[in-house]
C-alpha cells in the first residue's frame, strides 16, 4: 500500500514537514520528534465484490522525548486520521478508523518515547 497520499495529507494538514519530522517507512534514529507511517506486513486484502477497492491496516508511530508532548502529538494523529469518503487523488480513503487510543512504549536507548496507534483502513483506487 503506497501510504504517500497519507502522509501528504497530514503535511497538509499541520506544521510537520516530510524528511524532517513526517516518513513514511523508516524513520532516522536520530530523529527525536517524529512521526513514521508504516503498513502492516501481511499487505491489503482485495474485496472482490467490489473492484479496485481493498482494505487493510496501517500503524503510526510517533516519537518525542517528552510523554505529554508526544502524547498530544499522538492525539492529533488520532484525529486527523478518522477519515470517510476523503479523496487523495492517488485513492480515495473509505475510511480509515483508529482501532485503539495511542499506546506508548517505553523510554528507547535514545531516551525517548513512541507511542503507537493502528488503523484500519479501505480505500478503493480512483
Amino acid at each position: 500500500m503506497n501510504l504517500s497520499p497519507i502522509r501528504d495529507y497530514i503535511a497538509a494538514s499541520s506544521n510537520m514537514i516530510v524528511g524532517r519530522d513526517l516518513f513514511v517507512y523508516s524513520m532516522p534514529a536520530t530523529v527525536k520528534r517524529g512521526v513514521l507511517l508504516v503498513t502492516e506486513s501481511a499487505g491489503n486484502h482485495v474485496l472482490h465484490e467490489t473492484p479496485g477497492a481493498f482494505e487493510g491496516r496501517y500503524q503510526i508511530i510517533v516519537r518525542d522525548p517528552d510523554y505529554e508532548k508526544g502524547y498530544a502529538r499522538a492525539e492529533e494523529m488520532f484525529d486527523m486520521l478518522n477519515l470517510i469518503e476523503m479523496d487523495l487523488t492517488t485513492y480515495v480513503v473509505t475510511y480509515s478508523r483508529p482501532r485503539h487510543t495511542p499506546l506508548p512504549f517505553s523510554r528507547s536507548s535514545g531516551d525517548l518515547i513512541e507511542f503507537s496507534i493502528n488503523f484500519d483502513f479501505r480505500y478503493r483506487i480512483s
